[in-house]
């Protein structure tokens, strides 16, 4: 089973609401406006679930945000919040190499060498990307 859907069935087993699955055109739409290709395993998630709803977090703390929330980061090269913990204790942000950095301390923390390994990690125990 991909990272990817690993995350959307412990979503599912946890009752966790879901956005609907974003449309091909409206990752175009990000990918165009970001001059970026959004990392394959987060494509895939986003084209599962977008996200979820404001407000709405799994058991462990953690949000995806939408796609039309990410934003940019600037404490690293090419970054982009995609997620976060604990409502804002601490953001994720991935770069241009696809590797994934807690944000919101005093500097970056890179949490896994890759977005297919931090959803696989997330995917199958949360306190293991939780910084």
């Amino acid at each position: 089973m991909s990272a990817a859907k690993q995350v959307v069935e412990r979503w599912r087993r946890e009752g966790v609401e879901m956005n609907a699955a974003a449309p091909l055109e409206t990752l175009r739409r990000f990918e165009k406006a970001w001059g970026l290709a959004l990392p394959a395993a987060l494509r895939e998630l986003l084209s599962e679930a977008n996200g979820m709803p404001p407000a709405v977090t799994d058991v462990a703390l953690f949000r995806f945000w939408p796609v039309n929330e990410y934003e940019a980061e600037a404490s690293i090269e090419g970054g982009v919040l995609f997620a976060d913990f604990a409502l804002w204790a601490h953001c994720y942000a991935f770069d241009v190499q696809e590797r994934v950095w807690i944000v919101g301390g005093a500097e970056p923390l890179k949490v896994a060498p890759s977005l297919e390994e931090f959803l696989r990690r997330y995917g199958a125990d949360p306190r293991s990307v939780a910084g």
